[in-house]
Order: C-alpha cells, then sequence, then structure tokens
C-alpha cells in the first residue's frame, strides 16, 4: 500500500471516529436533558406528593418568566417570617420531590419557594436545556421573589441540589 492510500485511511478512520463521537455526545446530552415529567405516584408507594399532605401544607402557585418560558413556582407560608427559602431541585427531579423537606423548613418557620425549572413537570419547556439553564432559572425565582412585597422585606436563603 502506497504513503498517500495509508494518509487516506487515516483521516477517513479520524473523520469516522469523530462524526460518532458527536453523533454519540448529541444522543447523550438529549437524553440526559430531555423534559422531565411528573412520575406515575400510582406506582411508586409511599412517596410524598402534594395531594397527599396539601390539607397539612397549604400553598400558593405562581408562576414567573425564565428565559422565554413559564415556570411554575409553589409559596408555602410558615406565618414566622423568619425567613424565605428558594428551593433549586436537582436533575431528573421537581419541586414537589422536595415536599419532605419543605415541611420540615415550614415548620421551624421559614417560607419556602420552591419551583419546577424549565422543561419539568409544570413548567414550559421542551428540555431541561441543560447545566447553565438551571443557574438562569434560578436567578429568575431570585428576581422574581425580590420584587414580591411581602417576601422582599425577609432573609432570603438558597438550597439546591445535584445541577
Amino acid at each position: 500500500m502506497d504513503k498517500k492510500k495509508i494518509g487516506v485511511s487515516v483521516l477517513a478512520s479520524i473523520a469516522g471516529i469523530g462524526v460518532t463521537s458527536a453523533a454519540s455526545a448529541i444522543v447523550a446530552y438529549n437524553k440526559i436533558f430531555s423534559r422531565y415529567e411528573r412520575p406515575d405516584y400510582s406506582l411508586t408507594p409511599g412517596e410524598y406528593f402534594y395531594t397527599r399532605i396539601q390539607s397539612r401544607l397549604p400553598r400558593t402557585e405562581l408562576s414567573f418568566i425564565s428565559n422565554d418560558h413559564k415556570l411554575q413556582g409553589y409559596y408555602y407560608a410558615s406565618g414566622a417570617k423568619k425567613g424565605i427559602i428558594v428551593i433549586c431541585h436537582g436533575i431528573h427531579a421537581g419541586a414537589d420531590d422536595y415536599l419532605p423537606l419543605i415541611e420540615s423548613m415550614v415548620r421551624y418557620g421559614y417560607d419556602v419557594f420552591s419551583y419546577d425549572s424549565t422543561g419539568t413537570y409544570n413548567s414550559e419547556g421542551s428540555s431541561t436545556v441543560g447545566m447553565c439553564q438551571q443557574l438562569i432559572d434560578l436567578e429568575s425565582a431570585i428576581k422574581f421573589i425580590k420584587v414580591q412585597g411581602p417576601l422582599r422585606s425577609i432573609p432570603l436563603f438558597v438550597v439546591g441540589h445535584s445541577w
């Protein structure tokens, strides 16, 4: 085999590996950052979901905009006004997956604001977009809280998970 044919074979192999790598990355990205819907709670016994605890943990549903998507937020008032804790859920989850934590925080006198991120549960978006979108959503949530009359005058805390 001459050097020219070897060179062409090597270049073709490199190009093939490159295309395969790019295609694999796209498939993985689309799988990891797909849209996440609420699980079927009838198939997961013992898991918290809001209708199961709403009588003891009332909430107000509020929506806000993040990057042209309407996100669904949930406000739980404690009455004590020690502060408001914003909960930023993890990847492959939604706000309601943190109900045990939310209930505990409210019991200890903190108001809580949680929300479904872009592409998750009750929020708009065909996908969760990527890691950076979560930061944009969190910033949008904090800006939203800071303009709400009764919420802007109490200390603000953030609890995040995973992303």
